[in-house]
């Protein structure tokens, strides 16, 4: 092994010793108390974010099914109306037609009449 590369052992071993020990000590039991203090008060900030964030999708989902329950609504009574309107104009068309047919055979058989009467 190297003259660096064992320096860089011991320097290491010695840090990570010198961590240790005050980690241990009062000082460094305070400050891993503090760490660990703040790490579950941000777990619970952000808990509480995702949880607020996932109860206003839902909200706004909602809303857009209920808008779009309004839409389709709107949409097949319009599409009723429509068919409605056609279903209409379709009977008095055919209405028409029947009579015109009704009129044509009536003047139909008149004629017949008067031929008939001719001969």
């Amino acid at each position: 092994m190297e003259n660096r590369e064992r320096n860089y052992l011991i320097f290491g071993a010695l840090a990570g010793a010198a961590a240790g020990y005050w980690l241990n000590s009062k000082q460094g039991r305070e400050v891993r108390t503090q760490v660990a203090d703040a790490s579950i008060e941000q777990v619970d900030k952000v808990k509480s974010y995702v949880t607020d964030e996932a109860e206003s999708i839902k909200n706004h989902a909602g809303q857009l099914i209920e808008k779009s329950i309004e839409l389709a609504k709107g949409a097949m009574n319009h599409v009723q109306a429509e068919t409605n309107d056609v279903s209409s104009t379709m009977s008095d068309s055919f209405s028409k037609g029947v009579a015109r047919a009704k009129k044509a055979i009536a003047d139909l058989e008149h004629q017949l009449e008067e031929e008939s009467a001719k001969s």
